[in-house]
């Protein structure tokens, strides 16, 4: 699920045995697809949001009725606060809009994965970020996880404290 959606916003997915390579997304040049299946990954799904909110244009996610009924609040209060369009269905979030570098405060208690997705966006626009994980943080250690493989990767993010991850922008 998550190599076909990211091949619907632009990478180059080549596999080749056990080897499977992916080309960046270029979020100046245009898309593949505007509707992404997610089946039924809630990872996926939580990733992918961020990521279509750098192309400013509507981008439908579906995915099994089940994953659906998982939560998106954290997602659904940034785009609110931040006046990105975010309209969730029974089978299906569309997003709409142009995600914007800047300060984000976070639950930390619903799934580290919103906070994953963000990391993966954040670093790609222009300017630098803060993510402000309030209250309790639920799995710390995917966060720890992610800052390792986007640093084994050449982008680099750091965290301040517990709670506070600075994200330098204009990184690739």
């Amino acid at each position: 699920a998550t190599l076909s959606c990211l091949e619907g916003l632009g990478a180059n997915v080549e596999i080749n045995g056990d080897t499977v390579k992916i080309g960046g997304i270029d979020i100046e040049k245009g898309i593949k697809s505007d509707k992404l299946f997610c089946n039924e990954s809630g990872s996926t799904l939580r990733f992918l949001i961020p990521l279509s909110l750098l192309f400013d244009r509507e981008i439908t996610l579906s995915g099994s009725e089940r994953l659906l009924e998982r939560s998106l609040s954290v997602y659904t209060d940034i785009c609110n606060a931040t006046g990105l369009e975010f309209r969730k269905t029974q089978d299906s979030v569309t997003v709409k809009g142009k995600l914007q570098a800047g300060k984000y405060a976070v639950r930390g208690d619903v799934s580290s994965q919103f906070i994953s997705g963000l990391m993966f966006a954040l670093p790609l626009l222009p300017d630098d970020s803060v993510i402000d994980i309030t209250g309790a943080l639920e799995g710390g250690s995917y966060l720890g996880m992610t800052v390792k493989a986007l640093a084994d990767f050449g982008v680099r993010i750091s965290r301040t404290d517990e709670h506070t991850i600075y994200i330098k922008g204009n990184q690739t």
